[in-house]
């Protein structure tokens, strides 16, 4: 069993875990990498990561949607949804706090 003391450390290190995660999602370049696979094509591989086939084409020079089995593209990230990511998990942790913390 927990002292205060214990349970409030536990409580500040889980704090700034979560302070940490946020913050350094909103500065990583969070873009992530494919590796083309036999039955893919830019538009599904834009889709299943909700960006645009142009959007891929930019990121890998690429000049026609032509792709090879084994070749990794570089799938660049949508910042609006990285910042919105990052406002629901604070929102979230916002909501788990306990009752008296809230107000």
């Amino acid at each position: 069993m927990m002292d205060r003391a214990g349970t409030k450390c536990l409580f500040i290190a889980a704090a700034a875990a979560l302070l940490f995660s946020i913050t350094s999602f909103d500065n990583a370049d969070a873009s992530t990498t494919h590796k083309v696979k036999k039955g893919d094509n830019i538009y599904t591989i834009a889709k299943k990561y909700k960006t645009s086939s142009a959007k891929i084409r930019e990121a890998n020079d690429l000049a026609s949607d032509k792709l090879s089995i084994g070749q990794k593209l570089v799938i660049p990230a949508d910042r609006k949804v990285s910042a919105d990511s990052a406002k629901n998990r604070k929102k979230l942790a916002e909501t788990k706090k306990p009752e008296a913390e809230r107000f």
